[in-house]
Parts: structure tokens; C-alpha cells; sequence
């Protein structure tokens, strides 16, 4: 009998050990096909870094569905999003939460080319923009506009992602991109590009992109996001100090075929890995101050809509995003 007892404790014990060895399955939702913003991942990824925290992380290629909306879903564990899928889904009760900046700031700007005779933003008056077809384009740039001196008329077109070859091409004025990647490309195609910065021009910096995840995500898988968020920061925080090595790192690791020029990952990686963190500061931080002024100019800008399309007067701040799954003081 002492013997069948031994055996049997044994037997639960290699049991609870091979469960506890199994490794998390988490689920991720790209906003776009990979590019620089994801650099961590592919990283964390290629170092084995998922894997030692117990994690078997799957990434969702994009595909025409907003990770905001998958995550809120529970199609996905975390996803990728700008700051206006974290406020547009909370305004019509689908809430999803910032986990982590994945931009310590807000890279995107208007570009004009830098041959033309736009010299500020006052100029972009009466000129044609090159639009993606988003409710908050046209309230910041003509706040953008008013606040270098114009009076904020401006015409539009809806060319989604063919915007930028429009500009290129002379066929409108101006568009909106991110100076990292579009600004990047531009260049070395030959065509140099002038940036107007919106933090320059009285729009409130945000974060863009951010890790999302759900409310009830978080309070069901608190342990396996941290486990995410420590192999993730790790992976940024590389990116960060050897830009070179953690874009050849994401070209071997990614899809094959993601990447048509990878001297567009080095170049691209090169101007964004400055940007991961600010200085002094961990990845992934964010701060009060910068969801609260952004999220109010788009309040008082009325595009923030409810589910029937009621304009959204008020949000709680304080529940849209966290720092708590963050690795801080490690």
C-alpha cells in the first residue's frame, strides 16, 4: 500500500509538472503587414524570449479587420492600434485598453514635397489632401492649419494607402504619413519630402501605435500578458540599442516575402529605434497627461460617436489605458 501511494504521487507530480510545462497559447493581431512599428516582436521572437517565459505567441497577419475590434472580439488576445481605435471604441462601448506604447511619441505629420512652394502649414489652404477617410483627419490638420496662421480650408479626396503615391506623383498637395517609413521611402526614391509635426503645431502628442487588450483579457490573463509585455520590452529595448541587428533580426523572422526592399527595414529602423522610448525612461510607459490632452481635443472636436452615433461628451480617462502589466523597476 506504501508503495501503490508513492507511485501515485509520483504519478500526479510528472502530471502537474508536464501541465505546468505546457506554454500559454497567446493570440496577436497586426494592424499592418510587418514593418518597423513591430520590430520587438519579431526580435523577442528570434531570440526565443516568448518561448522562455512560457509563451507560444501566434500572430495574426492583417487582414481588413481592426486588431481593436478582434481583441474587443475575443478573437484576439492583444492587438495593435493607435490611440483613436482605443477612444473610438470606448465611445460606442466596446472598450479596449493600451497596454503599452509601442512609439514613445507620435511620428505621423502632413508631408508636402519638399519642392513645392508649401513652406508651412498656412500654405496647405485651398490645396487638395490625399485622405485615408478617418472622422479625425479633418479636424486636426485644420487645427493644425488655424494654428500656423490659415484659415483651415482645405480640399480632400479619399485615396486610402494611395495617397502617398498620389503625392509623389504631383497629383495632390499633400497627405498624412509616418515620417519613419513613407518618409524614409521617399527618400530613397529621390523624392525628399517637408514634414509639418503635429506636436509642432498645437495638436496634444499621443501614442501611436499601442498594444491593446481587453478589460476582461486582463483581468482573466493578467499573468500570461505580463509574461507577453517582459519577452516584448525586451525585444524593443534590443531594437532601441542595435537598430542594424534588430531589422536583420525581423527580416529572417517574419513571413517570407514581407519585405520587397529590405534596405527600407534598415533605413526605416534606423529613424524609428530613437523613438521606442524617451530618454530615461523604460518602453512601453505612457502617461497620463498625453491620453487626457489628446482624447479631449477629439471630444471637443465632436468625432467621438456612440453606438447609435450620438456624439460622446465625456470618457474616463484612467480606463483606457494601464502601465500595471508593464516589467517597470526590472
Amino acid at each position: 500500500m506504501k508503495h501503490l501511494k508513492l507511485t501515485l504521487i509520483l504519478v500526479i507530480g510528472l502530471l502537474l509538472s508536464a501541465a505546468s510545462a505546457q506554454p500559454h497559447r497567446l493570440s496577436l493581431a497586426l494592424d499592418w503587414v510587418p514593418n518597423t512599428n513591430h520590430t520587438g516582436l519579431y526580435v523577442a521572437l528570434a531570440k526565443g524570449w516568448y518561448a522562455e517565459e512560457g509563451l507560444e505567441l501566434t500572430i495574426f497577419p492583417f487582414a481588413g479587420v481592426a486588431p481593436a475590434v478582434l481583441v474587443a472580439a475575443g478573437q484576439a488576445d492583444v492587438g495593435i492600434g493607435g490611440t483613436q481605435r482605443v477612444l473610438g471604441a470606448a465611445a460606442v462601448g466596446e472598450p479596449v485598453v493600451a497596454i503599452a506604447a509601442i512609439i514613445s511619441t507620435n511620428t505621423a505629420a502632413l508631408a508636402v514635397l519638399e519642392s513645392s512652394e508649401i513652406m508651412s502649414p498656412k500654405d496647405l489652404d485651398g490645396r487638395l489632401y490625399a485622405a485615408f477617410g478617418g472622422p479625425i483627419e479633418r479636424p486636426i490638420i485644420e487645427a493644425v492649419i488655424r494654428h500656423a496662421g490659415g484659415e483651415g480650408n482645405f480640399d480632400s479626396v479619399i485615396l486610402g494607402v494611395g495617397g502617398f503615391d498620389a503625392l509623389l506623383a504631383g497629383r495632390v498637395d499633400f497627405v498624412w504619413l509616418y515620417e519613419g517609413w513613407q518618409g524614409v521611402q521617399a527618400r530613397r526614391e529621390g523624392v525628399p519630402l517637408r514634414f509639418f509635426n503635429f506636436t509642432d503645431f498645437g495638436i496634444a502628442d499621443h501614442y501611436n501605435p499601442v498594444f491593446l487588450a481587453s478589460p476582461q483579457g486582463i483581468e482573466e490573463n493578467a499573468e500570461a500578458l505580463r509574461a507577453f509585455l517582459r519577452a516584448t520590452a525586451r525585444g524593443y529595448e534590443f531594437a532601441a540599442d542595435h537598430p542594424e541587428e534588430a531589422a536583420r533580426l525581423m527580416i529572417e523572422t517574419a513571413p517570407p516575402g514581407s519585405f520587397v526592399d529590405p534596405g527600407l527595414v534598415y533605413d526605416s529602423q534606423a529613424f524609428v529605434s530613437q523613438f521606442y522610448r524617451k530618454p530615461g525612461l523604460r518602453w512601453g510607459v505612457m502617461h497620463h497627461e498625453n491620453w487626457q490632452g489628446f482624447t479631449q481635443f477629439l471630444l471637443e472636436a465632436g468625432v467621438l460617436t456612440d453606438a447609435d452615433g450620438r456624439v460622446v461628451s465625456s470618457l474616463d480617462i484612467g480606463a483606457l489605458y494601464t502601465n500595471e502589466l508593464l516589467p517597470l523597476g526590472e
